[in-house]
């Protein structure tokens, strides 16, 4: 599997894994403290008791890996963001386009003096992994994202933070199910 389909995979489940496996830790924390108190003796002596009980210990360490896995892959995807994003580095030249993809310079002109900016779009899952955009003088920032032909994309960005809604940069928009518009990219 190649750095980009893994990165993929870890930025799409990171999160929604963690959360998940996270809330069945609550509940069998909550499960153990009910039985623990002993307020029913007759159940917690049957054979059936204790087979659930068997089950739940063992869907308690499932939950405990998921959410390892969960936790590893957010951080994978913080660290290696930056470098899949960017390419090859310090071997130089220009990265290789996965599978043919097409490569989209993103601008966005803040209009005034901004720290930071940030790509945010359906190629990051939105705020799973945003990209990080570089400065191009101190109202202009840019981020090189290769995208797969023959697809739309829907977009937005971020300036200091906050979303970017002063949507007349030149891009073709959307409305999106928040009432907001979206920028929209149609690769060919």
């Amino acid at each position: 599997m190649d750095d980009n389909k893994l990165f993929n995979v870890a930025t799409k489940i990171a999160t929604p894994l963690s959360l998940a496996s996270l809330s069945l830790l609550v509940l069998y924390g909550i499960y153990k403290a009910i039985v623990g108190m002993g307020i029913f003796p007759e159940l917690t002596n049957s054979d059936t008791f204790q087979l659930l009980n068997n089950i739940i210990n063992k869907l308690f360490i499932l939950a405990l890996v998921a959410m390892i896995i969960g936790v590893c892959a957010y951080i994978f995807t913080k660290r290696f963001q930056k470098e899949i994003a960017d390419g090859p580095g310090e071997t130089g030249g220009e990265p290789i386009p996965p599978n043919n993809d097409i490569k989209i310079t993103f601008i966005v002109d803040t209009k005034e003096r901004t720290q930071s900016a940030q790509l945010l779009g359906d190629f990051t899952a939105w705020e799973v992994s945003p990209i990080d955009m570089e400065p191009i003088n101190d109202n202009q920032f840019q981020a090189v994202v290769y995208l797969e032909k023959e697809k739309r994309y829907r977009f937005k960005f971020k300036t200091d933070g906050e979303w970017k809604e002063n949507m007349n940069d030149g891009y073709k928009t959307t409305k999106n199910k928040f009432g907001t518009l979206n920028y929209v990219i149609d690769v060919e």
